[in-house]
């Protein structure tokens, strides 16, 4: 989907419309880190890359921007303090 709307845009002439592509914070691993706790979303941005790939693009190419969201989950999902997460968590 994001394949085929990146091209109906450009090919519109609306290339400077943004795609914006919102995936759980976990959306870039397979395998939930050690001490994270895993869940069946686990990797859906690799795999939704590996769908671009196969038709000559890519995440990077047909979105220009991605939010991470982060939301009813407990600190201790990504082993963090109980006062919330911080980046060092996410790095």
């Amino acid at each position: 989907m994001l394949y085929k709307l990146r091209n109906a845009l450009d090919a519109a002439n609306l290339k400077h419309k943004e795609i914006i592509y919102t995936a759980r914070y976990n959306a870039y691993w397979k395998d939930a880190p050690d001490s994270f706790t895993g869940w069946n979303t686990d990797g859906e941005a690799l795999a939704v890359n590996d769908a671009l790939k196969a038709h000559g693009s890519s995440l990077a190419e047909a979105v220009d921007q991605v939010n991470l969201m982060f939301y009813d989950q407990s600190p201790s999902d990504i082993n963090a303090p109980a006062t919330g997460a911080t980046l060092k968590n996410y790095k």
